[in-house]
Formats: structure tokens, C-alpha cells, sequence
């Protein structure tokens, strides 16, 4: 007589804390080049973590009392309101994964009960006269400066792309007088003709030994890697300093940095006379409802260009 085989005891699931299951998912991110959100989850979980001191905190802990008290604690360190919400956002999608991947029961979610606030930002365009006095203004070629500007005007010329868009735009992108990318933040594709004032910039970096036709990564930089966004971060942070002092020195009461050329685009473009569903089509933003950006998507390209 055959005897069953006996049954294996099933070993208890060791239920994943809140570092290991956000360490997953950040590996998640990397894994498929999405190294902006892995980043900013990283910040979020390492924040957290340093506040508990305690790598071993489990997703039930961390509820209502544990969040306000560690909300107090990041604006007594002087943090602002933006950037505590901008960590309170991704630590409730980490918590929302944790319910779906059923690491934690859906009655204990904290976060029903915890108010993420903003503070409104202020407006970050500058004048059609102030954008003159930079453009005009004599910069030594190849200092700091100069290239911290024509990234600035390339910005401007471009529908106010953004930086790592720029950085990212190779030779391919250039065709027929437009350039056609994916904006690296919404994966959508853009046409933007290409004006002279960014012929004339990128005319400048073509012979710059790199990959693409800015000369911000070395070649064989890996794409949306960790390293690629770090030299971003610090190219982009240096291009701000040198705005900085080039704004101080053409008198403009304005902390000038990459980003005011998209503000200072559609704020123009606002004074023009432009509707806002065509700026918002130009900037790649969502307007009004979800039927309202169905008619948007059917702008005719010529008229937004």
C-alpha cells in the first residue's frame, strides 16, 4: 500500500516592509528607463525612512498619527509646502500599489483622512523688453553664460521644451524644417517647426563629439539611465546658476532660470492674442475636460506651428 506523500508545511509569506516593497518598485522604474519616477520615489521612501529610523516599518504603521506628525516634522526643517506634497504623493501611490499587490489591507489606507496641499506658484514668465536686454547682451562665446543662454532661446524657439528634451534631441529629430520628438515627460510625439533663431543655436553645437546636438552627455551614455539624469539634474542646475547672475547683470528682477523660457513662451503667446486650448496644444498640457482635449488633438499643426 502506497502511502501519500507527506504534505509540506507551507511556510508563512514574511510580509514586506514598506523599504522592501518600494525598493521593488523603484527597481520596477529602472528596469524600464522610467528614471524620473524612480528617482522621485527614492527621495520620497528615503525621506521616510530617516524620519522613522526604522528600515523595518511596515505599511500598517505608517498611518494618520505617523503622517501628520512626519508632515510637521519637513516644514520644521524648512521644507516647502510643494515639496511636502510632492512627497506625500508618491508615498501614497507606493501605499495604493502596496493595497493592489495585497501588502496591506485597503481598510487601513491613511491617507482618505490626510489633506496633501500646494501652495500656488508664482508666475515664472519674464517681459518681451527683458527677454531683448538677455538676448542682447554680450556674452564671451563658450562661457558659461553663453551656452547657459542659448539653452535658455533654444528653449524659447522650441514651444518652451523643456531642458532634458533638448538634451536628449539628436540629428533624426531634425527633418524638413521641423523637429519631431517624444516628450520625455508624456511619451507623446511633437512637430515644432523649426524657427531660425534654433537653427542658428544648434548650428553652433555641431561639431560637439557627442551623440546628439547638445553637447550634454558624453557618448555612450545609457538613455534614461540613472546616470543620464544626474548629469541633467547638474546640467540644468549650473545653467540656472549662470541665468541667475546673467539676469543680475541686465537688471532683471527675476529668478531667471530654464524653465521661465516655457512660461515666458506661453505668456507671450497669451498676449498675442492666442487661445488658451492653442497654447495648451503648443505646451503639450491637457485643457478642460476629456472631450475638450479630443478637439484639442485635432488642432491643425500648421496653425499651432
Amino acid at each position: 500500500m502506497l502511502l501519500a506523500p507527506k504534505e509540506k508545511k507551507q511556510e508563512e509569506k514574511k510580509p514586506f516592509t514598506f523599504l522592501e516593497f518600494s525598493t521593488k518598485i523603484i527597481d520596477d522604474f529602472k528596469a524600464v528607463k522610467r528614471t524620473g519616477n524612480a528617482l522621485v520615489y527614492l527621495s520620497a521612501v528615503n525621506r521616510l525612512i530617516a524620519y522613522a529610523n526604522n528600515h523595518k516599518i511596515t505599511f500598517e504603521q505608517i498611518d494618520y498619527t505617523f503622517l501628520e506628525a512626519f508632515r510637521d516634522k519637513l516644514l520644521q526643517d524648512g521644507l516647502k509646502v510643494n515639496s511636502v506634497g510632492n512627497y506625500y504623493r508618491s508615498i501614497r501611490a507606493l501605499y495604493n500599489k502596496a493595497i493592489k499587490a495585497k501588502i496591506v489591507s485597503r481598510d487601513l489606507y491613511p491617507f482618505k483622512d490626510i489633506s496633501i496641499k500646494t501652495d500656488k506658484t508664482a508666475k515664472r514668465a519674464i517681459k518681451i523688453d527683458d527677454l531683448a536686454k538677455i538676448y542682447q547682451y554680450s556674452r564671451k562665446i563658450n562661457s558659461h553664460e553663453w551656452h547657459a543662454a542659448n539653452y535658455f532661446f533654444l528653449s524659447f524657439a522650441l514651444r518652451g521644451m523643456s531642458f532634458t528634451d533638448m538634451a536628449y534631441l539628436k540629428t533624426d529629430n531634425l527633418y524638413k524644417g521641423f523637429v519631431t520628438y517624444k516628450r520625455r515627460k508624456t511619451k507623446r510625439i511633437y512637430n515644432i517647426r523649426l524657427h531660425p533663431l534654433a537653427l542658428e543655436i544648434f548650428k553652433l553645437y555641431q561639431n560637439n563629439n557627442t551623440d546628439y546636438l547638445l553637447p550634454v552627455f558624453p557618448k555612450g551614455t545609457e538613455e534614461d539611465g540613472i546616470q543620464a539624469k544626474k548629469i541633467t539634474r547638474q546640467w540644468i542646475k549650473q545653467t540656472n546658476d549662470y541665468l541667475k547672475q546673467l539676469a543680475k547683470k541686465c537688471s532683471i528682477d527675476t529668478n531667471l532660470t530654464t524653465y521661465v523660457a516655457r512660461h515666458t513662451w506661453a505668456t507671450t503667446a497669451k498676449r498675442l492674442g492666442y487661445a488658451n486650448e492653442m497654447i495648451a496644444e503648443a505646451l503639450g498640457h491637457e485643457y478642460g475636460n476629456k472631450i475638450t482635449n479630443t478637439y484639442l488633438d485635432n488642432f491643425d499643426e500648421h496653425l499651432v506651428n
